[in-house]
């Protein structure tokens, strides 16, 4: 948990928009790790009311992306859409939050 304490510190300090989500794994080099349960993640930021943006893992992107092919491909018609922004380190993340 001590890794995490500077990265709370972070976010409550720069923010997250609204319209963002975030997932992923931090270890103590700052380096954002791969995560599991992606297709949930894409749904639930998909079907949010206020994000439309999702900040994640570098090492997921490939996969998400398969996945949100797939699911518009099953719902044409769905209009809403999400914003993939991969990072693999903090410092990417701290640079995408200052933008």
């Amino acid at each position: 948990m001590p890794y995490y304490s500077p990265f709370t510190v972070l976010f409550f300090k720069i923010g997250i928009p609204s319209n963002f989500s975030a997932t992923g794994e931090v270890n103590k080099e700052g380096n954002i790790k791969a995560i599991g349960g992606l297709k949930e993640k894409f749904l639930s930021v998909l079907w949010s009311e206020k994000s439309d943006n999702l900040i994640l893992p570098q090492e997921n992107y490939e996969e998400v992306q398969k996945i949100s092919k797939v699911y518009y491909k099953r719902f044409p018609n769905d209009s809403r859409k999400v914003s993939f922004h991969p990072v693999s380190h903090c410092k990417d993340l701290i640079k995408l939050l200052l933008e």
